[in-house]
């Protein structure tokens, strides 16, 4: 009886990824919100569409990077 037990314990450790309890601190950042665009000029509208692409580009990276990290091998 005493074999099973120790045969069921050493199927029962399971090890997470350290990524994944500890990500790095700069992925773990929320998004910004996204600009309102309030002005309809051609010159706004151009301000306003670069502003919002440099942000969403910008947290896309860090959510792959926070992906990346936890799917990483050990």
């Amino acid at each position: 009886m005493g074999v099973i037990v120790l045969m069921l314990t050493a199927c029962s450790n399971l090890t997470a990824p350290s990524m994944v309890n500890n990500p790095p601190a700069n992925l773990m950042q929320p998004c910004p919100d996204l600009p309102v665009l309030t002005a309809s000029t051609g010159s706004d509208v151009l301000l306003w569409s670069v502003q919002t692409v440099y942000l969403y580009r910008d947290c896309a990276a860090r959510h792959q990077g926070l992906i990346d990290a936890i799917e990483q091998p050990e």
